[in-house]
C-alpha cells in the first residue's frame, strides 16, 4: 500500500500521514456497502414519477433535488447506517474487551493521548 500512495500523502506530523492512509484504505474498504444501498434504492425509482415531473416542467438539478434525492435518501441512510455500526464494532468491541493492539484503538487511543496533553498544556 505504500508504493501506491507513497509520496502523495502529505505529513505533517509522525503519525498524520498513516492516520489519512488508514482513513482512504478504510473509505474504499466501506464503500460498498453505502453504493449498494443507493443503487438499490435508485433502481426501485418508479421511472413514471421522473416523467410527470419533467411534463410539469422539472429537470436537471431540480428533478434531482425534487424527486430522486428524497426517494434515495432511504438506501443511503441504510447504507450510512451499515458502515456506522461497522466502523464503530472495529472499534467498540477491542476498547471493550481492552484490546489495545490493534489498530482502530491504538489510533484512538494515541488521538486522545495528544489531544489531551493538548488541553493540558493550554490551561
Amino acid at each position: 500500500m505504500n508504493l501506491v500512495l507513497g509520496d502523495t500523502v502529505r505529513r505533517d506530523a509522525a503519525d498524520h500521514g498513516r492516520v489519512e492512509r488508514r482513513d482512504f484504505v478504510e473509505a474504499l474498504h466501506y464503500f460498498p456497502f453505502i453504493l449498494m444501498n443507493l443503487v438499490v434504492a435508485l433502481a426501485n425509482i418508479d421511472s413514471a414519477m421522473e416523467e410527470v415531473a419533467q411534463m410539469l416542467g422539472a429537470s436537471g438539478f431540480r428533478l434531482f433535488r425534487r424527486i430522486v434525492f428524497p426517494l434515495a435518501m432511504p438506501g443511503y441512510v441504510a447504507g450510512a447506517s451499515l458502515v456506522f455500526v461497522k466502523v464503530f464494532d472495529d472499534l467498540g468491541r477491542p476498547l471493550v474487551l481492552n484490546v489495545t493492539n490493534m489498530l482502530a484503538p491504538q489510533a484512538y487511543l494515541r488521538i486522545t493521548i495528544r489531544s489531551g496533553s493538548k488541553t493540558r498544556s493550554a490551561t
